[in-house]
């Protein structure tokens, strides 16, 4: 795209020698951020979060399977089954005996799952689904947008995203995309999150999250890193 201080230069300098107008740079066309759900698909992901927990660190890691299960507009049903849970701490850790049991989610247009405040038996991994927030809108390369965004359960967003770059990741396609945003829960507490959230160009699905997450809880301020990527193709 001709930026403002080349277009000055052209308009001072005229038409170039032999007498014809340079031919202006073609525009930068956006690129579109936005979920688009297919009825039976799937994909598999594993994560992993640490965090500062009293004298030592708390690290928690598994997997789960995605699956569209049922379309509803521009949403999605989303089923997740979790297939590993574990939990350590200071190195020492261990499986979980027990596994969430599976649970459909609603998802909205804008990848997100539209309720956050899950009971404790659900998978924590769900938590980090707020980092695939899209803004369901062309965006230009070097472009910002809003995330301004709240679950039905009064859990919210508020920051902003920057598409960096479209390149590949894996096996697919992807917009890279950092973003900030301020989370406030219903309860009143309130955190931050930051990181990198690789999309697929073409749907919008999850393809890798990574970034830190610093939050309140009872007073006790803490901070983390997270990371949950795709399970990719063998």
């Amino acid at each position: 795209m001709m930026t403002a201080l080349t277009l000055g230069w052209v308009m001072t300098l005229g038409m170039p020698q032999g007498g014809k107008a340079a031919a202006p740079a073609p525009a930068a066309k956006d690129v579109m951020l936005k979920r688009v759900y297919k009825l039976d698909e799937k994909q598999g992901y594993t994560f992993e979060m640490t965090m500062g927990a009293g004298d030592g660190d708390l690290k928690i890691e598994g997997g789960f399977n995605w699956s569209a299960v049922k379309l509803d507009g521009t949403g999605a049903d989303i089923l997740i089954e979790t297939t590993k849970l574990r939990v350590s701490f200071n190195g020492q850790g261990e499986d979980a005996p027990d596994l969430p049991k599976p649970l459909t989610l609603k998802f909205d247009e804008f990848g997100m799952p539209t309720k956050i405040d899950l009971d404790e038996d659900s998978n924590p991994a769900i938590g980090l689904l707020v980092a695939c927030y899209l803004p369901n809108k062309g965006v230009a390369l070097g472009g910002t947008y809003p995330i301004k965004w709240e679950s039905s359960d009064g859990y919210k967003l508020d920051g902003t995203g920057t598409l960096i770059a479209t390149g590949r990741l894996y096996e697919e396609h992807v917009s890279k995309i950092q973003f900030e945003a301020k989370t406030t829960e219903k309860s009143g507490g309130e955190g931050k999150i930051s990181g990198t959230l690789y999309a697929n160009l073409d749907t919008g699905k999850l393809v890798k999250a990574e970034g830190t997450a610093e939050f309140e809880s009872d007073g006790e301020k803490s901070t983390g890193k997270m990371v949950i990527a795709k399970v990719r193709q063998k």
